[in-house]
């Protein structure tokens, strides 16, 4: 099965319309939000040959912990950098957030895959027994551009949308070996590098 976009373009603008203007102000909701339905939006992801669920990848406590700092790091742009003007020339503030912020967010989504293992079955042909571990968690420079583009949107199904094929764009970027031995008698040592996840 592949990418699951339903949590990030439905059940995360849910909870951004059902959430805001509630309670006191604070981004480590959004940031939890954001890592459970990643998680559940990566749940069934594949390699280009098929294969089953991952077996080991991060955590949503990860994804959130990189959001809440980006977070963080917008509240200090936005400390050191945004100033009051008269109304005759409003500026959208959120349109000059640099990409640098977003840089752990970026990072946890890369964490996230690092050092994971996906499912050796089905194997690659003409793969028989392997194993098939996670090279590269992706490419962090376009995931943290597309994140801060998703963000300067001023609308929330427009933003989850983004946001969504940030990440799927993301998984592109993604790149593993399976190593194993080939169904044939005798066995024959095999390995198969793939890029991308779907």
């Amino acid at each position: 099965m592949p990418w699951i976009p339903i949590p990030i373009t439905v059940t995360l603008k849910a909870w951004f319309l059902s959430s805001y203007g509630t309670g006191p102000y604070s981004y480590v909701p959004l940031a939890t939000q954001i890592g459970i339905d990643y998680v559940l939006a990566a749940a069934a992801v594949n390699t280009g040959y098929g294969g089953i669920p991952p077996l080991s990848v991060g955590t949503a406590l990860g994804i959130q912990e990189g959001f809440e700092l980006s977070f963080a790091e917008i509240e200090k742009w936005s400390a050191d950098s945004v100033t009051w003007e008269p109304f005759d020339t409003p500026r959208e503030w959120n349109q000059e957030i640099p990409d640098y912020v977003w840089k752990d967010a970026a990072q946890s989504i890369v964490n996230y895959w690092a050092g994971g293992i996906m499912s050796p079955l089905p194997p690659p042909p003409p793969g028989a027994i392997g194993t098939n571990p996670i090279i590269s968690g992706g490419t962090l420079m376009p995931l943290q551009a597309d994140i801060g583009k998703a963000f300067k949107l001023n609308n929330t199904s427009a933003l989850c949308n983004a946001l969504n094929d940030a990440f799927v764009k993301h998984l592109k970027t993604v790149t593993g070996t399976w190593t194993g031995v080939t169904g044939s008698v005798p066995p024959v040592p095999f390995v198969f590098p793939w890029v991308g996840l779907s």
